[in-house]
């Protein structure tokens, strides 16, 4: 695969009701790439590679009262590859001390990081599961990595002692599990963990259990045929 082959978004945004609506997409840095207009529903965009914040907002002016809240959310687009986006718009605002209606924004933050062999750094490995726990072990997400080992927790709120839990592909016992925790994460903010490099598993690797050929053929004593006087 080109590595400078880009990636593409495949958006889709849910709204109460009918509207257009302007797509921007902006640099970690919060430099404006681009932007689009699009109605609600499915929309598409190819871009290099990389880490941007897309945010979509109803073209509606801010006076209007059935206008609907605007939505930024944190992507990854890897090179090949389809990332898929779903983006919704409300109603909903909360009243501030002096009555003005104020836009409470989605959370932005991202945890990514690359699961790896840990023989071979640089051997990625693929179809891992990630889990993400909270300070008290409760889930916060889960997924699993892709073909080049990477994974990504996406729209995330300022939390702190956060732990990350990563086990193998369910047919792999060549690896152990890994456990790592005080992660703290911020919202509006990119966290790579890097490389993570699954231990080696030294044990004695289990051997696939077979049926014994009665199963597949009958016993010998259903085998056996009556005996016959010549």
């Amino acid at each position: 695969m080109n590595a400078a082959q880009p990636g593409c978004i495949r958006g889709r945004i849910h709204a109460p009701g009918p509207c257009v609506v302007q797509i921007r997409w902006y640099a970690v840095d919060g430099r404006c790439l681009g932007r689009k207009r699009s109605y609600a529903g499915t929309w598409s965009l190819r871009l290099p590679a990389g880490r941007y914040f897309v945010e979509v907002t109803d073209e509606r002016p801010e006076s209007d009262p059935t206008r609907f809240t605007s939505n930024t959310t944190a992507v990854v687009v890897r090179s090949g590859y389809v990332s898929e986006l779903d983006q919704r718009l409300t109603r909903e605002t909360r009243r501030s001390a002096a009555g003005r209606a104020v836009e409470t924004a989605a959370p932005t933050g991202v945890l990514q990081g690359r699961v790896v062999d840990g023989a071979d750094a640089a051997t990625p490995l693929a179809g891992a599961q990630v889990r993400l726990l909270d300070a008290d072990g409760r889930l916060v997400g889960r997924t699993r990595t892709g073909a080049g080992g990477h994974f990504a927790f996406e729209a995330l709120t300022t939390m702190s002692d956060l732990q990350l839990v990563v086990r193998p592909a369910p047919a792999s016992n060549d690896h152990l599990r890994l456990h790592r925790g005080g992660l703290d994460v911020t919202d509006g903010s990119w966290h790579d963990l890097g490389d993570l490099a699954l231990p080696r598993n030294a044990g004695p690797r289990r051997t696939r259990r077979t049926r014994p050929a009665a199963v597949d053929f009958g016993s010998a004593t259903a085998l056996t045929l009556p005996a016959m006087r010549v």
